[in-house]
């Protein structure tokens, strides 16, 4: 089990350091861990200086497991122990809706590309900000500027934030719940958006769409982004999202004007985009473009977005991607800029503004792409390394070498000591070509040694060769006798053989 628990620290620290990157400095509220490891499933998502561990396993984690996640968290997120909260989320059944949790409510304002809201960590299963939805809503704001927004199902009001920031003219926000109304104009207040033209409505959604088609309103971006399911009393019949979706289609289709699009996301997961038979509204899947940083597209509730327009072209809308800078030091340089063909030691990261379509544009920006797709680029150029300076170099005559390696040993040559500077390869015999073959045939048989016998081999001490009549026995305590060490004497020993 500890493994587990290191793993999962080693993914927090990973998917921390990637998310601040990928976000930016302005933005202190992402996901750092979407059920990355089935043994572990759940949610860590940052909020400030607060971390929400969310528990999505079907009977619940036992109170010891929880612990060790939570002292993960501390030491990979560098956060207090009193500033993780640990929710769990059970699975509805069909109809069900999640309720109004008993904990103390803990309350905080986080930033998001600049912008802020507040945040209940505790007292609702969902914060008041969705996470996932953080590419949608920059969208939004790029897109927003001189037009009219209608933000149906607004909840706490953040897309009505970022369409406000993006220099819409008017904002009006819709939302059954007086609370989350009341929650979404503390939030556009809290950005400096008050007035008559940041209108927030608490009503029932349906009759307010019924009321602006009666008095002929028109919005140029109308954002339709409802519960899965919603049986409130206060509504004149239930809502079902698989069931009423293409009606209510049909009805926005009214309030939008010729250049306008609708954008509709869903985290049902049974969803299925069926029933638009009879729509003129053109449809773009943008759902891998918009998927937020950290959030996996293979957990069940992931979020599903499309795009909606009554012409072909308004679906190919001005996207802005986000400067993002390099992680790189200064001055480093990597093997793909060199096959890339840079001319200066550190590319710079951001593209040139595109189009977004279906046909025109093939994703978004580097944190909606997959690594392989951010490696391919459009532009291609040949790869020139640092030696190949084949157009600067010429020989003594004005000619431009075309080989490179016959530059390289060229300037190799012209370095080396003594060498005479003059082009005399074309003369110079080729030394394989006037080199006199050797004919094997010509040569004499020799005989083939032939080893003797190893015991009929010499011995190497000489002193054994000699026959053993020759031979003469020692004395007794030879072994221990020195050679003598005066200098008149001419014996090798002490001892001679008169003795």
């Amino acid at each position: 089990m500890d493994y587990l628990i290191k793993d999962f620290g080693k993914l927090l620290k990973k998917n921390h350091l990637d998310r601040r990157h990928d976000l930016g400095s302005s933005t202190d509220c992402m996901r750092v861990y979407d059920r990355n490891q089935a043994s572990i499933p759940v949610t860590v998502d940052l909020y400030g200086k607060y971390a929400r561990l969310t528990d999505f396993s079907d009977e619940g984690l036992s109170s010891d497991f929880i612990d060790s996640l939570k002292a993960a968290c501390v030491s990979n997120l560098y956060l207090k122990d009193g500033d993780i909260i640990v929710t769990r989320r059970k699975k509805r059944s069909e109809g069900e809706q999640h309720e109004k949790t008993e904990l103390e409510p803990v309350v905080t304002t986080v930033s998001e590309n600049g912008l802020f809201f507040d945040v209940n960590l505790t007292s609702y299963t969902d914060t008041g900000l969705f996470l996932d939805q953080v590419i949608a809503r920059q969208f939004i704001r790029e897109q927003s500027a001189g037009t009219d927004v209608l933000n149906l199902f607004s909840y706490t009001g953040s897309f009505s934030v970022y369409a406000a920031a993006g220099g819409a003219n008017s904002v009006t926000s819709v939302d059954l719940s007086s609370t989350y109304t009341s929650w979404a104009q503390r939030n556009l207040e809290k950005n400096g958006f008050s007035g008559s033209v940041f209108p927030c409505i608490s009503e029932d959604a349906s009759v307010f769409v019924r009321n602006a088609i009666e008095e002929g309103k028109r919005y140029s971006i109308i954002i339709f982004d409802p519960p899965s399911f919603s049986n409130s009393h206060k509504m004149e019949k239930d809502f079902d999202v698989a069931r009423d979706f293409a009606q209510w289609i049909r009805n926005l289709e009214k309030l939008l004007t010729k250049d306008g699009f609708i954008y509709f996301s869903t985290n049902y997961s049974l969803f299925e985009l069926k029933g638009l038979d009879g729509v003129g509204l053109k449809v773009a899947n943008v759902t891998d473009i918009f998927r937020a940083p950290g959030f996996s597209a293979k957990n069940r509730g992931a979020v599903r977005s499309w795009i909606m327009a009554k012409e072909e072209n308004n679906l190919s809308l001005n996207w802005k991607e986000p400067e993002r800078k390099s992680r790189r030091p200064q001055g480093h340089s990597d093997r793909r800029d060199r096959f890339e063909g840079s001319d200066s030691r550190v590319r710079s990261r951001r593209k040139p503004e595109k189009q977004f379509g279906l046909n025109e544009y093939k994703g978004a920006s580097d944190r909606m792409r997959s690594a392989r797709e951010r490696n391919n680029y459009s532009e291609e150029r040949p790869y020139r390394g640092y030696r190949d300076r084949s157009d600067d170099r010429r020989d003594f005559e004005g000619r431009e070498y075309g080989n490179r390696e016959y530059v390289r040993r060229e300037r190799r040559d012209d370095y080396r000591p003594g060498r005479r500077f003059e082009d005399d390869r074309d003369r110079r015999p080729s030394y394989r070509s006037e080199r006199p073959r050797y004919d094997r045939s010509e040569r004499p048989e020799r005989p083939r040694y032939e080893r003797s016998d190893r015991s009929d081999r010499p011995s190497r001490r000489p002193s054994d060769n000699r026959p053993q009549s020759q031979k003469r026995e020692k004395p007794y305590g030879y072994e221990s006798f020195r050679p003598a060490r005066s200098r008149e004497d001419d014996s090798r020993f002490f001892w001679n053989d008169e003795d």
